[in-house]
């Protein structure tokens, strides 16, 4: 074990990671269901600690990993558009190594319009959970408060 009580040497970028295994097992997809952050983070993370060869995980011993091989060679590229911003970026991934590559920068005029056709056809697919999960805007939030003295 080290520090934070768990035997990686690093803390996860964040609670949610939503890359996923594709069906075969031969690459990485985005999940989709939720707004991704921090996912060049996630993606130096799970190479790092699960992937690549003499990965941190590869000499953990831990059963769960009986059997995981340790000797990913990531490459490709994925690119994204952020929905509030419509920020471009590209996430290219060669030998293992991650860049990110901000294509077109974000434009805080585009926050308060409607969503594109596509993303409407993405949220039309989403459960009714999961699109109010997505649709939140600042009138739904509940802030926290102190709690008056009593």
């Amino acid at each position: 074990m080290t520090r934070e009580g768990t035997m990686w040497p690093r803390a996860s970028p964040g609670f949610w990671c939503d890359w996923v295994p594709c069906w075969d097992g031969c690459c990485l997809s985005y999940y989709g269901v939720e707004k991704f952050y921090r996912s060049a983070e996630w993606l130096r993370y799970l190479i790092d600690i699960f992937l690549r060869p003499g990965a941190v995980a590869s000499t953990a011993g831990h059963p769960l990993l009986a059997g995981f091989s340790f000797d990913h060679h990531l490459d490709g590229i994925v690119v994204g558009c952020r929905r509030n911003d419509k920020q471009m970026v590209a996430l290219r991934v060669q030998d293992n190594d991650v860049a990110e590559v901000v294509l077109a920068p974000g434009d805080p005029r585009y926050q308060d319009r409607p969503p594109l056709p596509y993303e409407l056809a993405i949220d039309a697919a989403l459960t009714p959970r999961e699109r109010r999960r997505r649709r939140t805007t600042a009138s739904q939030v509940i802030p926290f408060t102190a709690k008056p003295d009593a």
